[in-house]
């Protein structure tokens, strides 16, 4: 593999969390809907659901309070165990004998996604948001959720999982079978789940985005990189679309926003580049801002007029030599953010969800010790180095 796909791949694995809650371009909807998940957790605009391995809590992003969604007085919020509690009556508990996919919240309900012992099956459960009032609502064809999903009106769309039996294999082992992956999108109203379409391999971004009712989403495989497309009010398969070219050589990495695709185009000449966008609709393809000062770069996020750029001039694909910049398209300024001011690594930055246009929660996780920290803020705060922030430490 060449360096300049090394470095498109790494990309796509950085930017797996750095999520837009703008994907859903419908009417406004209640600030407790979740909008994304990721990795068993959901995203509002006012607050996640982390799921501390076998309880479910609220956190507040204002504040960084914890609650557990269980509003039982008595209830010492006990986790499920097979010798010490197994049936545990905490509300926050998922069912017994379950394995816990996903919780999020649509129109005041609480859904939650499980899966049972059986095979390619997922179960689905509402409640009331404290957890009370708990109902197993129906069953669906599915072996369990990858990673990411987004909620989208009564729809949840995500990349789904599913076991399938090898070709040419007789005995019914664990070796016989393997996990094939497909987008699946699910009204959550009927509990109709569409399986778009099947692939072996797991793509690790697919970055769902609503516009005008219809889905957009990244496909990579081998040499194929498209964005591909679905009709939400029937349910049609549309034409994909063509990634454009960042230069002679190499596919642009692109941000979908309020009805474009945004992406840079280098300037080899004049060693700048020019942010260019797609209308979605029309597919006309026009320069957004032209001649910013920096060589290399990949959009990698848009909130409001501030535009998330990683840039690597050294062409080493490794994250250490990345810098981060937020270009203001209306002041014209370029900053690079680092967030050693505040003690901590300037990595923190390049894990991110854009809440409103305004604020921000930045993201870390740090391996071994199965902790969280996340980071409340505004863009102007991190640009001006303010200490203007929330902290939250989740302990799983």
């Amino acid at each position: 593999m060449n360096t300049k796909k090394r470095i498109y791949l790494l990309i796509i694995l950085i930017t797996v969390i750095l999520t837009f809650l703008c994907g859903c371009n419908k009417k406004e909807s209640s600030n407790n809907n979740t909008v994304v998940t990721y990795e068993r957790n959901s995203y509002s605009k006012n607050g996640m659901i982390i799921y501390e391995g076998g309880l479910l809590a609220y956190y507040d992003y204002k504040t960084g309070e914890r609650s557990v969604i269980c509003s039982r007085p008595e209830c010492t919020h006990q986790k499920y165990n097979s010798q010490t509690n197994p049936d545990p009556s905490c509300a926050a508990v998922p069912p017994k004998q379950t394995i816990f996919e996903a919780a999020v919240i649509i129109n005041d309900y609480l859904y939650m996604f499980v899966l049972p012992s059986e095979i390619n099956k997922m179960d689905i459960y509402k409640s009331d948001l404290d957890g009370e009032n708990r109902i197993k609502v129906g069953q669906v064809n599915c072996g369990g959720i990858a990673d990411k999903a987004i909620v989208c009106e009564n729809f949840f769309i995500f990349t789904g999982k599913e076991l399938t039996k090898k070709d040419n294999e007789d005995e019914l082992s664990v070796s016989t079978f393997q996990v094939k992956y497909f987008t699946g999108i699910l009204d959550i109203n009927t509990l109709e789940l569409f399986h778009i379409e099947s692939y072996e391999k797991h793509r690790m971004s697919q970055n769902f985005y609503v516009y005008n009712n219809i889905l957009h989403y990244y496909y990579m495989d081998e040499d194929v990189y498209e964005i591909r497309r679905v009709n939400l009010s029937d349910i049609t398969v549309l034409e994909p679309l063509s990634l454009p070219m960042k230069n002679e050589q190499e596919k642009a990495y692109c941000v979908m926003d309020k009805g474009y695709m945004y992406y840079i185009k280098d300037d080899l000449i004049q060693s700048s580049a020019d942010i260019r966008r797609i209308d979605l609709m029309t597919l006309e393809d026009e320069v957004f801002i032209s001649g910013i000062e920096i060589q290399d770069g990949t959009l990698i996020g848009i909130s409001d007029k501030y535009f998330f750029i990683c840039n690597n001039e050294s062409n080493i694909p490794d994250e250490e030599k990345w810098k981060f910049i937020i270009y203001d398209s209306d002041e014209k300024t370029i900053d690079i953010y680092d967030m050693s001011y505040s003690g901590v690594q300037t990595r923190l930055a390049t894990h991110l969800i854009n809440l409103n246009g305004e604020y921000i929660l930045l993201y870390k996780y740090i391996e071994g010790n199965m902790h969280a920290s996340y980071r409340y803020m505004k863009i102007e705060s991190l640009i001006n180095k303010s200490y203007d922030f929330v902290d939250t430490d989740v302990i799983y």
